[in-house]
């Protein structure tokens, strides 16, 4: 669906090359790869890679964390430099959308973000990722993920728990919204 006779800049291209990489990642884990044949049978230069990947699979916290830097951060900077922003207005219905699924212990006490309706999640997320300052946690049964950003110099801080099962739904919408954006200027 994306741009395939389109020709990305080279920073729109780091954006395309980021959502084709995860979107392969998803489609081998779809398809059950880690129980393939053909994984059994391939040879890795360091072998215990292979034994990470089979034990925590191929959608494991750390694959979200790259899915999310690749949806949030990396586009961000390289956007911004392009004049832009895509916190204005593309992200509106995604950060309403979290709100709705974050749960009940978020909060944040950074000015004019007095409420889980007023909490900008996209930029907070991006922080929390760009800096890598989330967590994982389990309670009775279901896996969460918090993020948390904070500036130091005012002693703001963003704590935002959500259940690891509604990110893959994020980074859906981020794909989205990405998508949106490059047919929009790759015309």
């Amino acid at each position: 669906m994306i741009i395939e006779n389109a020709h990305p800049t080279g920073n729109q291209s780091l954006i395309v090359q980021a959502m084709a990489s995860i979107s392969l990642l998803v489609e081998l884990s779809n398809a059950n790869f880690l129980n393939s044949e053909y994984f059994e049978k391939m040879h890795f230069d360091n072998e215990s890679y292979k034994g990470i990947l089979k034990q925590s699979g191929i959608g494991n916290p750390a694959v979200m964390h790259f899915a999310l830097y690749a949806y949030l951060v990396i586009p961000k900077e390289i956007l911004k430099r392009e004049g832009f922003y895509l916190s204005d207005g593309l992200y509106k219905g995604l950060n309403h959308y979290i709100a709705t699924i974050a749960e009940k212990e978020s909060y944040s006490t950074y000015p004019k973000e007095n409420s889980l309706n007023t909490i900008p999640y996209c930029e907070h997320i991006r922080n929390a990722i760009a800096h890598s300052k989330s967590s994982f946690e389990e309670e009775n049964g279901v896996s969460y993920v918090k993020f948390i950003d904070e500036r130091y110099r005012d002693k703001c801080r963003c704590e935002i728990k959500l259940k690891t099962m509604n990110v893959g739904e994020i980074i859906a919408r981020l794909s989205d919204i990405l998508t949106v954006y490059l047919i929009e200027t790759l015309k």
